[in-house]
């Protein structure tokens, strides 16, 4: 299908094939839907083709065409690889603030409510951590369990929250939402967990600061209850 074909291009970061397909597809009379503009929103990004970007966002808009959750998360990860965290923020918060954005069309064609999903918060979380800025991302993670009909943080958001903090330096903070994590993921829909790989970063930071034989055992104790991986050698404070 046309789809498959504009997806390929995009995967082997071939955008002008990807477009020559749009156009060809378009000029027979099959109009671009959510999936196929995502699809190139999304090879955009990793070319980092700004331009072409936004270009496709106006086209969706001129077209008609619903952004679904995934288009709002490539935007985010759009303006965080450009460095403009506030742009991200917008995005996501308008979102919100206009859930007709996600369409119930959108949502039942793709498995999605008809709010803000746990891959868009991940993502904003990521590119706060990713522009450097841990306090912002302490914040949208406190906001985001506010949002409506919002099932999260996911196990993503909070292996972001942890690695992302214990990178920057902040023990406490990254120590409490995974000691926090142990209740919450249990209770989640999917029990899906922290990823070893967060929770390793934070135990070497530990050890790092020199705090790991004060924190380290109650904690990888009650990451254990929860379920998750932790190895004998995190604990170790040598």
């Amino acid at each position: 299908t046309y789809s498959v074909m504009i997806r390929g291009h995009c995967v082997r970061g071939d955008l002008p094939a990807a477009l020559e397909v749009l156009q060809k597809m378009v000029s027979l009379g099959f109009p671009a839907d959510c999936v196929i503009f995502n699809t190139l929103l999304d090879g955009c990004v990793r070319s980092s083709n700004w331009d072409l970007a936004e270009t496709l966002l106006e086209e969706m808009g001129k077209q008609g065409v619903e952004r679904s959750n995934f288009t709002v998360s490539i935007i985010v990860k759009m303006w965080s690889k450009r460095g403009d965290l506030d742009k991200a923020f917008e995005t996501v918060y308008d979102a919100l603030k206009a859930p007709h954005v996600l369409s119930e069309q959108v949502s039942k064609r793709y498995h999605q409510s008809s709010s803000i999903d746990t891959q868009v918060g991940s993502c904003i979380v990521g590119a706060c951590i990713h522009n450097k800025d841990p306090e912002r991302a302490l914040k949208v993670f406190r906001d985001m369990k506010t949002w409506p009909n919002f099932d999260g943080p996911d196990a993503n958001t909070y292996g972001a929250m942890i690695c992302g903090l214990a990178k920057h330096g902040y023990l406490r903070e990254a120590t409490s939402i995974a000691e926090e994590a142990c209740v919450a993921l249990r209770a989640s829909y999917d029990r899906k967990m922290v990823s070893s790989s967060a929770l390793m970063q934070l135990f070497r930071a530990l050890k790092a600061e020199g705090t790991l034989g004060e924190v380290g055992p109650a904690l990888g104790a009650k990451l254990r209850a929860a379920g998750m991986v932790v190895e004998d050698d995190w604990l170790r404070p040598v």
